[in-house]
């Protein structure tokens, strides 16, 4: 009866997960600042999320929302869903465009900038917003650790983005935007469980000129791993227990 009741349930989760397009935003240097500037913050980032939506013709009313503070993590519709060429290029190029609109006159230290993290994937409808290994990838791939070194290496840009290797690879690279793999670089994401190769894009700034120190390190071990300790030196040991005559002779193996 529980395996009857249990398979069951799993069928009915089952039956609710969908592959969705998953964006996820984020502030930069949020926690640093006061309260009043972080309300500013909030306001800011969902000002210049619904401009850059409307402005490239999506419909952001439609999308499946989780407010995060300094950030948002947005799927967009199963049903009808945004065209993805849409998305990576013309949502990328005018949330630019109004996050250059909103920093116009304001000092460097006040300036919003933002990362953006885009992935294709499974979600799942949760107790508190979504489950599924797509929404994990998408927000981890948000605050990798090369994304926030490609920011500080360009502190006259404003948006960061990167892409998962399968968005990269099913579109990206099969020329399917305008965006052309040479304006992406391809960098090494590890963030907590997460081991993944992903693609950085900085609108505006040849991505392959910045300082990423992070971008190459294996994924195949993590840091924490304890490297393999050195292989110890053979040695030979010669045991006689009665005379031997062995003149000019040689004992045990050289290497």
């Amino acid at each position: 009866m529980f395996n009857s009741l249990q398979g069951r349930a799993i069928r009915v989760m089952s039956a609710q997960f969908s592959r969705r397009f998953c964006l996820s935003v984020d502030a930069e240097n949020y926690g640093a600042q006061d309260d009043q500037r972080q309300r500013a913050i909030q306001d800011g980032v969902l000002a210049v999320l619904d401009q850059a939506a409307d402005r490239a013709g999506l419909h952001r009313d439609r999308w499946e929302r989780q407010p995060q503070g300094d950030g948002e993590l947005a799927l967009l519709p199963e049903v009808d869903p945004e065209p993805e060429p849409q998305i990576i290029d013309d949502y990328v190029r005018e949330l630019g465009q109004a996050l250059a609109q909103h920093n116009r006159g304001m000092l460097s230290g006040s300036r919003l900038r933002l990362r953006l993290a885009m992935h294709y994937g499974v979600a799942i409808p949760a107790s508190n917003g979504f489950s599924g290994q797509a929404v994990v990838l998408v927000s981890r791939l948000r605050d990798a650790k090369p994304l926030k070194e490609a920011m500080t290496a360009a502190p006259e840009c404003a948006l960061g983005v990167i892409v998962s290797d399968r968005l990269y690879q099913e579109t990206i690279r099969q020329g399917h935007t305008e965006l052309s793999p040479n304006d992406t670089r391809a960098v090494s994401v590890r963030e907590k469980e997460l081991a993944e190769k992903a693609w950085i894009h900085v609108p505006g700034v040849n991505v392959h000129r910045l300082e990423i120190p992070s971008a190459d390190q294996p994924l195949n071990r993590r840091s924490s791993d304890k490297p393999a300790l050195p292989r110890p030196k053979s040695t030979t040991h010669n045991e006689f227990h009665s005379t031997v005559h062995a003149e000019h002779a040689n004992f045990g193996v050289s290497y």
